[in-house]
């Protein structure tokens, strides 16, 4: 089911009452804005990051892509996990 089409009517006020908040986020769009499709699991990660009680702090997550992945696709990896952080407050739906 789409946000678009339970975010009105009775469906949408039933889930604005149980939940606290929703976001429409295109995780592929944000991927290629960055112009790395592979990088869509990262965005998510920084969504998830951010929404606030994440057990792992961002720095510690950012440290880990340092060491884990390859020097060639570290920065873009941050990036996308930088961007996803940011996508939350860009595109909140209520």
């Amino acid at each position: 089911m789409k946000i678009d089409s339970i975010s009105s009517g009775k469906k949408g006020e039933k889930l604005k009452l149980s939940v606290k908040n929703i976001y429409k986020i295109n995780v592929e769009k944000i991927a290629a804005e960055l112009g790395k499709s592979v990088v869509q699991n990262v965005v998510l990660l920084g969504i998830v990051a951010a929404i606030g009680g994440f057990p792992v702090e961002r720095k510690y997550i950012i440290e880990s892509i340092r060491e884990n992945f390859s020097p060639k696709f570290i920065n873009s990896n941050i990036k996308a996990f930088e961007k996803g952080c940011e996508s939350l407050s860009l595109y909140k739906v209520y």
